[in-house]
C-alpha cells in the first residue's frame, strides 16, 4: 500500500478535544528510532508479505548480492537471487534447452521440443512443425495426420490457434504421452536439477531462450559500462532457494515460470528493488516517463533516498522523506530500529548520527 498520511496530534491536543481517527492519530515519540525501542510490525501471511527481515549478526557477509529470505504461507524460509547473482551461480550457458538435450544425449522427444515447443514459446507459430508429433510417434494415427493437414493449411498466428490446432488431433498419440511422464531429469535454465514433464519442458524450453537473452542484454550492458543500462529492458532472472525461478526476456511484459504463491506485481516489485528502482514507478519499457506525463524508473538513490543494505536490496529503503519501504508491505512511516542500525552499520556512520538525518527529513 501507499501510506497516504494522518495528522500527529501532542498528548495535550489528543486528550482535550474530540479525535477524527480517520484522518488523526496520537503521535508517539517515534518508538522506532527516537526512543530506541526496537518496535517491530506484525508478521503477516506469505500471500500477503513476501519478506520477513532477519537480522542474524553476520548478514554482511553471507547475503547474496540484491538477494533475500523469501517467507512462504507455511512459514519456512529460503533464499533468493536475483539477475546479478543467477548469472554468476553456474547455470548453464546453451542458447535453447534443445541443445542442451542433445549435448547429454536426451534424444527423447527432443524433436517435438525443437520443431514445436521452443517456436511456441518464442511465437514463432510460422515456425512449429507439427510433422514432429508423426516422427515422435514412429506411426501417425489417422486423426493426428488429418489435424497434421489441417494446421499446415490454415497456419498458426496466435497461441489460440496453437491450442485450438492440438484439439484437432483427436488426442496425442498414447506412445507420446506416456514419453512425457518418465522420472528422468535434467538441468533447468537455472542450472539446478529439475524434473522432466511434458508442462516441465515447455517451461524449461522457454526459460533456457529467456536466459539466453537476458545474458546477452547483460553483456552489452557491461560493454557500455555497467550492469543495467538506462536506455535499454535487460530482463530479469529470479531463483528460489529449491532451484526453480521465473524469468522475463528484455522487452517482455510477463514473466515465466512457477511463481512461488506471489502474484505478478510482487515479483515485479523486487525487480524493481533490484534494479535499484521505487517499485511503483517501475516500467519495463524503462522510458523515465509513463504516458500520463508521471515519472517512470525513478531510482531509489537518484530521489534522494537510501537502501538500509545496498548488497541486499530486498531488505527495503528509506525515501528521503524518512519514510520506509517494505516488500510486500509497501510503505510505512517508520522503518524498525534494525532498519536504521543496517544503515548506520553499512554506511560506518555512528547510529545516532543516521537518526539525526531521518529527523531531519521527517521535519
Amino acid at each position: 500500500f501507499q501510506f497516504t498520511g494522518q495528522t500527529a496530534l501532542s498528548a495535550d491536543e489528543y486528550q482535550s478535544r474530540r479525535v477524527d481517527f480517520t484522518k488523526e492519530y496520537y503521535g508517539l515519540p517515534g518508538l522506532a528510532t527516537e526512543s530506541g525501542i526496537d518496535v517491530k510490525a506484525p508478521e503477516v501471511g506469505g500471500d500477503i508479505s513476501p519478506f520477513q527481515q532477519q537480522d542474524s549478526g553476520d548478514d554482511d557477509n553471507n547475503t547474496p548480492l540484491f538477494g533475500g529470505t523469501l517467507i512462504q504461507g507455511d512459514g519456512k524460509s529460503q533464499e533468493i537471487k536475483f539477475t546479478g547473482d543467477v548469472l554468476q551461480s553456474g547455470m548453464t550457458d546453451f542458447a535453447t534447452y534443445s541443445d542442451y538435450l542433445r549435448s547429454e544425449g536426451k534424444l527423447d522427444r527432443v524433436d517435438l521440443i525443437d520443431s514445436i515447443f521452443e517456436p511456441f514459446t518464442r511465437g514463432d507459430y510460422a515456425e512449429m512443425d507439427f510433422d514432429a508429433l508423426g516422427r515422435e510417434a514412429g506411426k501417425v494415427p489417422g486423426k493426428v495426420e488429418e489435424g497434421i493437414k489441417k494446421v499446415k493449411k490454415e497456419g498458426i498466428t496466435s497461441d489460440a490457434l496453437v491450442k485450438s490446432a492440438f484439439s484437432t488431433f483427436g488426442g496425442i498419440p498414447g506412445s507420446i504421452i506416456a514419453s512425457f511422464f518418465g522420472g528422468e531429469t535434467v538441468k533447468n535454465a537455472f542450472g539446478n536439477t529439475a524434473q522432466r514433464g511434458i508442462m516441465a519442458d515447455i517451461v524449461h524450453a522457454g526459460q533456457y531462450q529467456d536466459m539466453a537473452k537476458i545474458r546477452a542484454a547483460n553483456e552489452a550492458g557491461l560493454e557500455a559500462g555497467g550492469i543495467f543500462m538506462d536506455a535499454n529492458d535487460t530482463g530479469f532472472a529470479m531463483q528460489f532457494g529449491t532451484g526453480f525461478g521465473v524469468t522475463r526476456a528484455p522487452g517482455a511484459s510477463s514473466y515465466r515460470g512457477n511463481y512461488n504463491g506471489m502474484s505478478f506485481e510482487q515479483i515485479k516489485d523486487l525487480e524493481a528493488l533490484s534494479k535499484g528502482y521505487r517499485p511503483e514507478t517501475f516500467r519495463f519499457d524503462m522510458k523515465k516517463e509513463n504516458i500520463f506525463g508521471g515519472r517512470a524508473n525513478v531510482s531509489v538513490e537518484d530521489d534522494g533516498g537510501i537502501f538500509s543494505d545496498p548488497n541486499n536490496r530486498a531488505k527495503g529503503f528509506y525515501t528521503d522523506k524518512g519514510t520506509y519501504y517494505t516488500p510486500g508491505v509497501g510503505y510505512s512511516r517508520y522503518g524498525n530500529r534494525s532498519d536504521l542500525q543496517r544503515v548506520a552499520t553499512t554506511n560506518g556512520l555512528d547510529y545516532k548520527v543516521v537518526e539525526g538525518f531521518l529527523q531531519d527529513a521527517r521535519a
